[in-house]
């Protein structure tokens, strides 16, 4: 990416719009540095489609919202598309969206044996875990406030896919504009 195309980037994610949840820059600079193809997340206040779409095509990105107040992003309009076609299924749908959403397959495994209906309640149990060295960064119960570097929840404290993501995240062109909590905990952390 051209560097002044990464500069313009970093300054939308280091100053966000109101409708924005925290824990979105953490999907966002997944995205945006090419560790998933694809985000979901929630819009938090009143907002407009066009304000959003607009925002997210500064980004490069395309959009679609669904009746929930979330919108899926992506680089293509089509993977947008599809997962909020997998997003709305009906059926059983956790393992799928995982996969699409570019989550690590041991924690995609995990969910779907947890099922949707239940991974905000293991969501605070894995989270209520303890977090050693760099692991720390994964910590799922600092996401919603933006301090986990990864935006699913891990397989278990030591998941090795998901620290890597974490790392991918920090160490990437738009690291800095995760929380600087993060790379406290990353700094702080034994090495693996």
């Amino acid at each position: 990416m051209h560097h002044d195309a990464t500069a313009r980037l970093r300054h939308y994610l280091l100053s966000p719009p109101d409708w924005l949840k925290s824990s979105a820059i953490v999907d966002l600079v997944h995205l945006l540095s090419g560790i998933r193809p694809v985000i979901r997340t929630e819009i938090q206040s009143q907002y407009r489609e066009n304000d959003v779409r607009r925002w997210v095509s500064r980004l490069g990105c395309y959009c679609c919202f669904d009746d929930d107040a979330f919108t899926v992003i992506s680089r293509t309009p089509i993977l947008c598309r599809r997962v909020l076609t997998i997003d709305r299924d009906p059926m059983e749908h956790t393992k799928a969206l995982g996969c699409a959403l570019g989550y690590p397959s041991c924690c995609v495994r995990a969910a779907a044996r947890i099922g949707e209906e239940n991974i905000d309640d293991w969501a605070t149990e894995i989270g209520s875990k303890l977090y050693l060295g760099r692991f720390k960064v994964i910590d799922p119960s600092g996401y919603l406030q933006g301090k986990s570097a990864v935006s699913h929840v891990p397989c278990s404290p030591r998941c090795q896919r998901s620290l890597a993501m974490a790392v991918q995240a920090l160490h990437g062109p738009f690291g800095y504009c995760l929380h600087e909590e993060l790379h406290r905990r990353l700094a702080s952390g034994i090495r693996l």
